[in-house]
């Protein structure tokens, strides 16, 4: 038997998923209540002026469920955090933001841990499709606009380890 929600219920569950920002509200924060980022490992970025751009504490999503998850329904609280997206081989990758309520980068990187290309200030609760320019193995995906505070480009690459 399948649950059919009635109308009224159908409005209910909307209201409950819409966010604050679609009505004006302030724009998402890091609540205490939402599941933290696991802190799987770290992920620098490196780049030639200067051996280690940026850092960052990941959590790694390196199996179906957690990628097609990834970060929905989740705000990153600062710079210092962020997912990364391992993959068994490298391809073309898509990724949207449904159910992502706060803006993101998303960073492409190919197999050998050079920035590929980069969707910067994802549009955040969209269905919008943001991919690879080329084969990547892994993807980052930081808060909107780090890229640009720290200078991120194609010039960079990541390494990163599992703690």
């Amino acid at each position: 038997m399948r649950f059919i929600p009635r109308p009224a219920q159908l409005w209910i569950v909307l209201l409950l998923l819409v966010p604050a920002p679609l009505f004006g509200g302030p724009n998402p924060v890091a609540d205490p209540a939402m599941p933290a980022l696991r802190g799987d490992g770290q992920l620098e970025f490196l780049c030639p002026d200067r051996p280690v751009r940026a850092a960052i504490r990941i959590e790694i999503a390196d199996a179906p469920v957690a990628r097609a998850t990834g970060l929905m329904g989740r705000v990153l609280k600062d710079d210092t955090e962020g997912m990364l997206f391992v993959f068994e081989a490298p391809a073309i990758q898509n990724f949207w933001m449904r159910n992502t309520p706060g803006s993101l980068d998303i960073i492409f990187v190919a197999e050998d841990g050079r920035v590929r290309n980069i969707a910067e200030q994802a549009i955040p609760l969209s269905d919008r499709t943001y991919s690879s320019a080329g084969p990547a193995s892994y993807v980052v995906e930081v808060r909107g606009g780090f890229a640009r505070r720290f200078g991120i480009d194609q010039n960079c690459r990541i390494r990163w380890q599992r703690y």
